[in-house]
């Protein structure tokens, strides 16, 4: 399957994600941008809440939970349609 369009693109980028976080609890899970990077690859970036672990005693006594947004680049090859790798992205 080839990923000419970026449809294709996306839902490649978004398996290999769910396949390499299959076990773990991410909240917020949304496409955020699709990019054609050059002729071969397209970048996929897929953004997620994840728990931040110094958070403070009384907010684990209010059962408060603090999280931060992680933003992750797949890049995805059009001729074949895998995804080729998976890189943190900052903003």
């Amino acid at each position: 399957m080839s990923a000419e369009n970026i449809e294709d693109a996306v839902r490649a980028a978004i398996e290999f994600f769910q396949h390499l976080y299959r076990d773990a609890e991410l909240h917020g899970v949304l496409l955020e941008e699709v990019r054609e990077r050059d002729d071969q690859t397209w970048e996929v970036t897929i953004g997620y809440d994840r728990v931040v672990n110094d958070t403070p005693p009384m907010t684990v006594i209010a059962r408060e939970t603090k999280y931060e947004r992680v933003y992750k680049a797949i890049a995805v090859d059009k001729p074949s349609g895998t995804a080729q790798s998976m890189v943190m992205r900052t903003v």
